[in-house]
């Protein structure tokens, strides 16, 4: 595991949530975004045009989602995600699909984290 892995598993542990729309009635869900792929950094435009193509993947396959945003603690970067109504395996083949490093599950109001495509425990 690299330095940089482990820091973006510290940013990772630290992320809070703000939902856009009242909290969906989901009893698990994962936490997903198309921002940012494999942890590199991508303009806003081309973070939009993901976050769309995901959003589309969603639609077409029925899933139930609500907007939701992960932030750092101070506010100094926001990431719009989905909180997406599926399993925990279905949930990681998205992230794996999407280049996502890691994930966050919620069960019976748990959050956990989970890392995808880094080798990192979960926490």
């Amino acid at each position: 595991m690299s330095k940089l892995q482990q820091n973006l598993w510290q940013l990772y542990q630290s992320t809070v949530f703000e939902w856009q729309s009242s909290s969906p009635d989901f009893d698990d869900f994962a936490i997903i975004t198309a921002h940012n792929p494999r942890g590199n950094v991508c303009c806003a435009e081309e973070n939009m045009l993901l976050h769309q193509q995901f959003l589309q993947e969603l639609l077409l396959g029925d899933l139930r989602f609500a907007p939701i945003v992960g932030c750092a603690p101070d506010n100094s970067h926001r990431e719009l995600s989905l909180a997406v109504a599926c399993d925990l395996p279905y949930a990681l083949e998205l992230a794996r699909r999407w280049q996502q490093n890691a994930i966050y599950w919620v069960a019976q109001n748990q959050l956990y984290l989970y890392s995808v495509l880094i080798s990192m425990p979960r926490a």
